[in-house]
Protein backbone atom coordinates (compact mmCIF):
# COMPACT_ATOMS: atom_id res chain seq x y z
CA UNK A 1 0.00 0.00 0.00
CA UNK A 2 1.28 3.45 -0.93
CA UNK A 3 2.23 5.57 2.10
CA UNK A 4 1.11 9.09 2.94
CA UNK A 5 4.50 10.24 1.64
CA UNK A 6 3.37 9.10 -1.80
CA UNK A 7 0.21 11.16 -1.45
CA UNK A 8 2.21 14.23 -0.46
CA UNK A 9 4.60 13.66 -3.35
CA UNK A 10 1.56 13.54 -5.64
CA UNK A 11 0.33 16.86 -4.29
CA UNK A 12 3.63 18.71 -4.58
CA UNK A 13 4.50 17.42 -8.06
CA UNK A 14 1.47 18.95 -9.70
CA UNK A 15 -1.35 16.55 -8.83
CA UNK A 16 -3.02 19.24 -6.74
CA UNK A 17 -2.68 23.01 -6.26
CA UNK A 18 0.16 24.38 -4.18
CA UNK A 19 -0.23 24.74 -0.43
CA UNK A 20 -0.85 28.48 -0.84
CA UNK A 21 -3.54 27.86 -3.46
CA UNK A 22 -5.06 25.08 -1.41
CA UNK A 23 -5.22 27.16 1.76
CA UNK A 24 -7.41 29.72 -0.02
CA UNK A 25 -10.17 27.09 -0.21
CA UNK A 26 -9.96 26.23 3.50
CA UNK A 27 -11.89 27.90 6.30
CA UNK A 28 -9.64 29.28 9.03
CA UNK A 29 -9.89 25.91 10.77
CA UNK A 30 -11.87 22.84 9.70
CA UNK A 31 -13.91 21.63 12.68
CA UNK A 32 -14.17 17.86 12.39
CA UNK A 33 -16.97 16.33 14.46
CA UNK A 34 -16.43 12.86 15.87
CA UNK A 35 -18.34 10.42 18.07
CA UNK A 36 -16.60 9.65 21.38
CA UNK A 37 -18.06 6.13 21.66
CA UNK A 38 -17.94 4.39 18.27
CA UNK A 39 -14.83 2.18 18.30
CA UNK A 40 -12.79 1.31 16.34
CA UNK A 41 -13.77 4.17 14.03
CA UNK A 42 -14.28 7.19 16.29
CA UNK A 43 -13.71 7.43 20.02
CA UNK A 44 -12.00 9.41 22.75
CA UNK A 45 -8.80 7.74 23.90
CA UNK A 46 -7.50 7.42 27.42
CA UNK A 47 -5.51 10.63 26.86
CA UNK A 48 -8.70 12.54 26.04
CA UNK A 49 -7.84 12.88 22.35
CA UNK A 50 -9.80 11.78 19.28
CA UNK A 51 -8.77 8.36 18.00
CA UNK A 52 -9.94 5.71 15.55
CA UNK A 53 -9.88 4.65 11.91
CA UNK A 54 -12.20 7.45 10.75
CA UNK A 55 -10.42 10.02 12.89
CA UNK A 56 -7.05 9.11 11.39
CA UNK A 57 -8.50 9.10 7.87
CA UNK A 58 -10.02 12.57 8.37
CA UNK A 59 -6.83 13.90 9.97
CA UNK A 60 -4.64 12.66 7.13
CA UNK A 61 -6.80 13.78 4.24
CA UNK A 62 -7.63 17.26 5.58
CA UNK A 63 -3.98 17.91 6.46
CA UNK A 64 -2.86 16.72 3.03
CA UNK A 65 -5.43 19.09 1.52
CA UNK A 66 -3.61 21.96 3.25
CA UNK A 67 -6.18 22.86 5.92
CA UNK A 68 -5.74 23.48 9.65
CA UNK A 69 -8.20 21.44 11.68
CA UNK A 70 -9.49 20.52 15.12
CA UNK A 71 -11.67 17.68 16.44
CA UNK A 72 -14.95 18.40 18.22
CA UNK A 73 -16.96 15.82 20.19
CA UNK A 74 -20.52 15.40 18.91
CA UNK A 75 -23.31 12.95 19.65
CA UNK A 76 -25.44 10.56 17.62
CA UNK A 77 -28.07 11.00 16.20
CA UNK A 78 -27.52 14.79 15.92
CA UNK A 79 -24.53 14.44 13.58
CA UNK A 80 -26.22 15.65 10.39
CA UNK A 81 -28.14 18.40 12.21
CA UNK A 82 -24.91 19.76 13.69
CA UNK A 83 -23.25 19.61 10.29
CA UNK A 84 -26.12 21.38 8.56
CA UNK A 85 -26.13 24.16 11.17
CA UNK A 86 -22.37 24.69 10.87
CA UNK A 87 -21.52 23.64 14.42
CA UNK A 88 -18.98 21.36 12.72
CA UNK A 89 -17.63 21.54 9.17
CA UNK A 90 -16.88 17.88 8.50
CA UNK A 91 -17.82 14.43 9.76
CA UNK A 92 -16.56 10.98 8.82
CA UNK A 93 -18.11 7.52 8.61
CA UNK A 94 -21.31 8.60 6.83
CA UNK A 95 -23.49 6.75 4.32
CA UNK A 96 -24.77 9.02 1.54
CA UNK A 97 -28.57 8.93 1.38
CA UNK A 98 -30.86 11.24 -0.64
CA UNK A 99 -31.98 13.07 2.53
CA UNK A 100 -28.42 13.58 3.71
CA UNK A 101 -27.20 14.67 0.27
CA UNK A 102 -29.80 17.43 0.42
CA UNK A 103 -28.07 19.06 3.39
CA UNK A 104 -24.35 18.24 2.98
CA UNK A 105 -21.59 17.81 0.43
CA UNK A 106 -20.16 14.29 0.24
CA UNK A 107 -16.69 13.13 -0.67
CA UNK A 108 -15.85 10.10 -2.74
CA UNK A 109 -16.00 6.91 -0.62
CA UNK A 110 -13.00 5.88 1.46
CA UNK A 111 -14.19 2.56 2.92
CA UNK A 112 -17.17 0.20 2.99
CA UNK A 113 -19.49 -0.87 5.77
CA UNK A 114 -20.67 -4.35 6.75
CA UNK A 115 -23.54 -4.77 9.20
CA UNK A 116 -24.09 -7.99 11.12
CA UNK A 117 -26.84 -9.32 13.36
CA UNK A 118 -25.50 -10.10 16.84
CA UNK A 119 -27.33 -12.51 19.14
CA UNK A 120 -26.67 -14.42 22.36
CA UNK A 121 -24.39 -17.48 22.02
CA UNK A 122 -26.37 -20.39 20.59
CA UNK A 123 -29.30 -18.25 19.43
CA UNK A 124 -28.36 -18.58 15.76
CA UNK A 125 -29.83 -22.09 16.05
CA UNK A 126 -32.84 -20.87 18.03
CA UNK A 127 -33.59 -18.32 15.29
CA UNK A 128 -32.58 -20.01 11.99
CA UNK A 129 -32.81 -16.88 9.85
CA UNK A 130 -31.70 -16.73 6.25
CA UNK A 131 -32.74 -13.08 5.85
CA UNK A 132 -33.70 -10.20 8.09
CA UNK A 133 -37.23 -10.18 6.69
CA UNK A 134 -37.96 -13.48 8.42
CA UNK A 135 -38.00 -11.97 11.92
CA UNK A 136 -41.62 -10.88 11.41
CA UNK A 137 -42.61 -14.56 11.47
CA UNK A 138 -40.75 -15.24 14.73
CA UNK A 139 -40.90 -14.02 18.31
CA UNK A 140 -37.77 -11.97 17.74
CA UNK A 141 -37.03 -8.48 19.07
CA UNK A 142 -34.53 -6.58 16.93
CA UNK A 143 -32.48 -3.69 18.34
CA UNK A 144 -31.22 -0.92 16.06
CA UNK A 145 -29.68 2.49 16.65
CA UNK A 146 -32.13 5.31 15.89
CA UNK A 147 -31.08 7.40 12.91
CA UNK A 148 -28.50 4.90 11.63
CA UNK A 149 -28.59 3.74 8.02
CA UNK A 150 -28.88 0.00 7.48
CA UNK A 151 -29.46 -0.01 3.73
CA UNK A 152 -32.41 0.41 1.38
CA UNK A 153 -33.74 -3.09 2.04
CA UNK A 154 -34.01 -2.33 5.77
CA UNK A 155 -35.88 0.90 4.98
CA UNK A 156 -38.28 -1.08 2.82
CA UNK A 157 -38.83 -3.61 5.60
CA UNK A 158 -39.45 -0.83 8.13
CA UNK A 159 -42.34 0.39 5.97
CA UNK A 160 -44.13 -2.86 6.84
CA UNK A 161 -46.05 -2.63 10.14
CA UNK A 162 -45.56 -6.39 10.66
CA UNK A 163 -41.78 -5.96 10.56
CA UNK A 164 -41.60 -2.66 12.44
CA UNK A 165 -43.49 -4.23 15.35
CA UNK A 166 -40.42 -6.38 16.02
CA UNK A 167 -37.95 -3.44 16.04
CA UNK A 168 -36.74 -1.45 19.05
CA UNK A 169 -35.00 1.82 18.11
CA UNK A 170 -32.35 2.79 20.65
CA UNK A 171 -31.36 6.44 21.11
CA UNK A 172 -27.66 7.27 21.25
CA UNK A 173 -24.74 4.93 20.61
CA UNK A 174 -24.85 1.27 19.59
CA UNK A 175 -25.92 -0.76 22.63
CA UNK A 176 -25.21 -4.49 22.16
CA UNK A 177 -25.49 -5.00 25.93
CA UNK A 178 -29.26 -5.01 25.41
CA UNK A 179 -28.84 -8.43 23.79
CA UNK A 180 -26.88 -9.81 26.74
CA UNK A 181 -29.48 -8.67 29.29
CA UNK A 182 -32.41 -9.95 27.22
CA UNK A 183 -34.03 -6.64 26.32
CA UNK A 184 -33.73 -7.57 22.63
CA UNK A 185 -32.89 -10.84 20.88
CA UNK A 186 -30.49 -9.37 18.36
CA UNK A 187 -28.81 -6.08 17.46
CA UNK A 188 -27.80 -4.79 14.03
CA UNK A 189 -24.39 -3.14 14.04
CA UNK A 190 -21.11 -2.74 12.24
CA UNK A 191 -19.06 -5.92 12.43
CA UNK A 192 -15.88 -4.28 13.71
CA UNK A 193 -17.74 -2.07 16.17
CA UNK A 194 -19.49 -5.09 17.66
CA UNK A 195 -16.15 -6.76 18.30
CA UNK A 196 -14.63 -3.62 19.85
CA UNK A 197 -17.59 -2.93 22.13
CA UNK A 198 -17.85 -6.56 23.24
CA UNK A 199 -14.16 -6.67 24.21
CA UNK A 200 -14.15 -3.31 25.96
CA UNK A 201 -17.29 -3.92 28.04
CA UNK A 202 -16.90 -4.64 31.75
CA UNK A 203 -17.36 -7.53 32.05
CA UNK A 204 -16.74 -8.39 28.36
CA UNK A 205 -19.83 -9.26 26.33
CA UNK A 206 -20.13 -12.66 24.68
CA UNK A 207 -22.10 -12.28 21.46
CA UNK A 208 -22.51 -14.40 18.35
CA UNK A 209 -22.72 -13.07 14.82
CA UNK A 210 -25.69 -14.69 13.10
CA UNK A 211 -24.51 -16.39 9.87
CA UNK A 212 -27.83 -15.80 8.10
CA UNK A 213 -27.79 -11.98 8.12
CA UNK A 214 -24.98 -9.83 6.73
CA UNK A 215 -25.67 -6.46 5.13
CA UNK A 216 -23.19 -4.92 2.69
CA UNK A 217 -24.04 -1.36 3.59
CA UNK A 218 -22.06 0.10 0.74
CA UNK A 219 -19.57 2.96 0.58
CA UNK A 220 -18.74 5.30 3.47
CA UNK A 221 -17.90 8.98 2.97
CA UNK A 222 -16.83 12.23 4.57
CA UNK A 223 -19.66 14.78 4.72
CA UNK A 224 -19.19 18.57 4.74
CA UNK A 225 -21.12 21.69 5.63
CA UNK A 226 -22.32 23.27 2.38
CA UNK A 227 -21.62 26.87 3.44
CA UNK A 228 -18.14 26.64 4.94
CA UNK A 229 -16.63 23.90 2.76
CA UNK A 230 -16.36 24.76 -0.92
CA UNK A 231 -16.88 22.39 -3.85
CA UNK A 232 -13.24 23.04 -4.78
CA UNK A 233 -12.01 21.72 -1.42
CA UNK A 234 -14.22 18.63 -1.68
CA UNK A 235 -12.91 18.03 -5.20
CA UNK A 236 -9.33 18.24 -3.91
CA UNK A 237 -10.15 15.73 -1.17
CA UNK A 238 -11.67 13.41 -3.77
CA UNK A 239 -8.41 13.49 -5.71
CA UNK A 240 -6.52 12.60 -2.54
CA UNK A 241 -8.89 9.72 -1.86
CA UNK A 242 -8.20 8.33 -5.33
CA UNK A 243 -4.52 7.84 -4.42
CA UNK A 244 -3.88 4.36 -2.94
CA UNK A 245 -2.91 4.64 0.71
CA UNK A 246 -4.26 8.17 1.16
CA UNK A 247 -6.33 6.91 4.07
CA UNK A 248 -6.59 3.56 5.78
CA UNK A 249 -9.24 1.35 4.13
CA UNK A 250 -10.36 -1.68 6.14
CA UNK A 251 -13.19 -2.42 3.74
CA UNK A 252 -15.68 -2.30 6.60
CA UNK A 253 -17.86 -0.05 8.94
CA UNK A 254 -21.53 2.41 10.11
CA UNK A 255 -23.88 5.28 10.22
Amino acid sequence: MVSLLSVLAFIFTGGLPSVAQAAADCPERVRIGYLPDWPPYQYTGSDGLAEGIDVEAARRVIAAAGCAHEFVVIGWPRVMSLLERGVVDMVAGISATPDREGIARFSAPYRRERIGLFVRPGDSRVYPLSSLAEIEFLRFRLGVTAGAYYGDEFLRLMSRPQFRAHVTEVQGADTPALVAIGRVDGYLMDVMTADSLARSAVPPLTLEQHPGVLIDNGPIHFAFNRTRISPALVARIDVLLSVPGAVRDDGTSSH
